[in-house]
């Protein structure tokens, strides 16, 4: 598990970050998040130490929705025309 703080907002976050493919980041919460009201997921975020809450990862260019996969897990991107297809 892992935290993160976005930089427009003072919530701390349980989640679980991966890369996803260039230059994404897979993101699940340990809680549902509603991306239709949260717009400070659109300000990049930074990865927290779980002990002391001190900035060990910084990912202010992940600023950008690429794709919501569920309640729990989005997947940023840091360039806002990387835009997500349904190619079925």
């Amino acid at each position: 598990m892992q935290k993160i703080k976005f930089n427009n907002s003072d919530r701390i976050f349980d989640v679980a970050l991966s890369a996803y493919e260039k230059n994404r980041i897979k993101c699940v919460f340990y809680s549902s998040i509603d991306i239709n009201n949260a717009k400070f997921l659109k300000s990049g975020f930074k990865e927290l130490n779980e002990r002391n809450l001190k900035v060990q990862g910084n990912h202010n260019k992940m600023r950008y929705i690429y794709q919501q996969l569920n309640d729990h897990t989005i997947i940023f991107t840091s360039h806002a025309d990387d835009v997500y297809q349904n190619i079925e």
